[in-house]
């Protein structure tokens, strides 16, 4: 699978909206009737589903990972490919759920991150880091195969995010106290 075809496929699962009880063929999840259980078994599969489709991007080989604490995180793979993604982006498409992410219907919203930071890259096996931002969230480990598939789709992603955020009234930047 392509990585467009993945972050299309990802985007089309995420507005998915089930109000019936139904069976998710091929995951073996069902839904009940309340909106709280179907949208919890909802993400439940779209993260597994994602998850799978992670390991089959198939990125060419990473050649360069540099950390440039606190903005961005530059990698560059075998084919050529260079990205610079920025700590808010890679904050923002984090692989992992935590409890600074707002559910709107389905739709996994986070907001206020405009300013975060990176402080550290752990790495992971030979297969990826675990990036450590100044909000402390830290528990997303970002494949390399992940790290291309974010690159190769920052434009789209991101513009998907801000449209998002305008969407229901939320904000880049953090609220003020």
């Amino acid at each position: 699978m392509r990585c467009n075809e993945f972050s299309q496929l990802s985007l089309l699962l995420l507005k998915v909206r089930f109000w019936h009880s139904e069976t998710l063929s091929g995951l073996g999840i069902k839904l009940q009737e309340s909106s709280t259980h179907c949208h919890l078994a909802m993400v439940s599969a779209v993260k597994r589903l994602i998850r799978s489709f992670h390991g089959g991007v198939n990125a060419p080989q990473l050649t360069k990972f540099a950390l440039r604490r606190p903005h961005c995180v530059e990698v560059e793979f075998v084919d050529g490919h260079v990205f610079n993604l920025s700590s808010e982006f890679l904050r923002v498409y984090s692989p992992a759920a935590d409890s600074k992410t707002r559910f709107i219907g389905v739709e996994k919203v986070i907001f206020g991150r405009r300013h975060v930071g990176i402080m550290s890259a752990e790495p992971i096996g030979n297969y990826g880091v675990r990036l450590l931002f100044d909000d402390l969230h830290k528990t997303g480990i970002y494949t390399w195969d992940y790290f291309y598939h974010l690159g190769s789709n920052k434009f789209s992603l991101m513009r998907n995010y801000i449209k998002t955020l305008k969407k229901y009234g939320l904000s880049r930047d953090p609220r003020s106290k």
